[in-house]
């Protein structure tokens, strides 16, 4: 996709003022409770392809300055909240997340939503910061018909299981982390979002993916910087065994911490050229 202006730093060109950019918001059951989320629409017509942003844990970073900017790009952005978080029915929990995430995809593939919000239902992509990022390529491992993933400061759950769950002192410190997220979502606990992990350690190894990861393409960035995903535990293990599996894979280490704070515009233009570059 060839771009006469940057979307990143300007404003879209000037249209004729049919098909405006907007933002739609939108209410979606996921296994009996209700999901609240929005869609920024592109400009222009006919179809867009469709990004699926997934926060991370507990979703206070929304990375709405990225969602604006892709969709300058041309793509239609759609973020939703799991349940039990930010005003999202039902309680909250890894597993929950996940399943919100392939509810949203399911319905974003229906042909009233293609109408609804000029959403091509055959190019959808998942981009993902932290736990977020782990459930974009949770999810492609097992879609098929998703081709492209981003993931960002991305964890790895399993992993993570693997390294506490022999480990008191860092159990402690985990759930220590946890606490003040706990507050801001409903129906779990910091005790209990721990022993989840842990008990789905194997199956949420993202390494454990890699046969499925392999047949994608893959952008997986990680901040030099993170005190939350290290980048030795989180990033280079994933990123070693997809290069050995012949993955087409872009891994882009940036200087800076897990938010990304003081390097948005990097992170974003990274996301931007990736996007622009699919076929």
């Amino acid at each position: 996709m060839k771009l006469n202006f940057d979307p990143v730093t300007q404003d879209l060109p000037e249209g004729d003022g049919k098909f405006l950019p907007t933002t739609r918001t939108f209410t979606i059951d996921s296994h009996g409770s209700k999901l609240l989320g929005s869609v920024l629409i592109a400009s222009g017509e006919p179809i867009h392809p469709t990004v699926i942003m997934l926060s991370g844990f507990p979703g206070n970073e929304t990375n709405m300055d990225i969602a604006h900017a892709i969709r300058r790009a041309g793509f239609n952005v759609v973020q939703f909240h799991y349940r039990g978080s930010w005003g999202s029915e039902g309680n909250y929990s890894w597993q929950n997340s996940m399943d919100d995430t392939e509810t949203i995809i399911n319905h974003f593939r229906k042909e009233v939503v293609k109408e609804l919000y000029r959403c091509d239902p055959e190019r959808i992509i998942l981009v993902g910061h932290s736990m977020g990022g782990f459930i974009s390529l949770m999810k492609i491992a097992e879609h098929s018909s998703i081709n492209h993933a981003c993931s960002f400061a991305g964890f790895n759950l399993g992993l993570w299981a693997d390294f506490v769950k022999g480990n008191e002192e860092i159990k402690l410190i985990s759930l220590e982390r946890m606490k003040d997220s706990v507050e801001l979502i409903k129906g779990t606990s910091a005790q209990t979002l721990l022993e989840e992990m842990i008990s789905n350690h194997k199956q949420w190894n993202l390494v454990n993916k890699v046969e499925s990861l392999s047949k994608n393409n893959l952008l997986l960035i990680a901040a030099k910087y993170d005190q939350l995903a290290p980048v030795e535990l989180h990033h280079s293990p994933l990123v070693k065994v997809l290069k050995t599996a012949g993955t087409k894979l872009d891994d882009i280490i940036i200087s800076t911490g897990h938010s990304f704070s003081d390097k948005r515009i990097e992170l974003t233009r990274v996301i931007i050229n990736w996007l622009t570059s699919i076929e």
